[in-house]
C-alpha cells in the first residue's frame, strides 16, 4: 500500500494481450527519483487485479540510479533494463504485469515481456522512435540509401 503524502506520477497502460492463456499488462510512468519509482509501483499494486498478477516485473531509470525487480519472473527485470538503456530511455519506469495460463512459454515469455514494455513506452513516447523520420539512425539510413550500388569511375 502507498503512504506516502506525494502524489504518483502519470501512469500510461498499454493494452493487455494473451499468449497461450498468459495475460500481459504494461504500465509506464515518468519517473524522475526513485521516491517516483516506489509511488508508481505502489500505486499499481494497490489496485487488487495487478496486485493479484503472477509476476509484476519492473525495470526504471532515473537520474539517481537504474535497477529492477524480477518479482519471480527470473531474468524478466534485467531484459527490461538493458532494453531501456539500449533504446536511451531517462527518467522513466515501467511494469509489466503477467497472469500466469498454465502453459510455460519458456524463452517466448522474454519476448512478451519487453515488447509490452518497449509498445507502451514508445506508445507515450517516453522513449526515442528510431523508425522515426529525422531521428539519427533513420536519417543515416535515408543519407546513405541512395549510395547503395554505384561505383566510382
Amino acid at each position: 500500500m502507498a503512504y506516502c503524502l506525494d502524489d504518483p506520477p502519470e501512469i500510461f497502460r498499454g493494452e493487455p494481450f494473451t499468449d497461450r492463456k498468459s495475460k500481459f499488462q504494461a504500465y509506464c510512468a515518468v519517473c524522475n527519483n526513485v521516491q517516483d519509482v516506489c509511488l508508481f509501483r505502489d500505486t499499481l499494486l494497490d489496485e487488487p487485479k495487478i496486485g493479484e498478477a503472477t509476476h509484476n516485473i519492473l525495470a526504471w531509470i532515473t537520474p539517481e540510479d537504474s535497477g529492477y525487480d524480477d518479482d519471480g519472473e527470473t531474468h524478466a527485470g534485467i531484459q527490461i533494463l538493458q532494453m531501456l538503456e539500449t533504446n536511451g530511455a531517462k527518467n522513466v519506469a515501467v511494469m509489466v504485469s503477467r497472469w500466469f495460463g498454465g502453459v510455460l512459454l519458456h524463452g517466448d515469455r522474454f519476448r512478451d515481456i519487453t515488447g509490452a514494455a518497449m509498445k507502451v513506452l514508445r506508445d507515450n513516447n517516453l522513449i526515442p522512435d528510431k523508425n522515426a523520420k529525422g531521428s539519427t539512425d533513420a536519417a543515416s539510413e535515408e543519407k546513405n540509401e541512395g549510395k547503395k550500388g554505384k561505383r566510382k569511375k
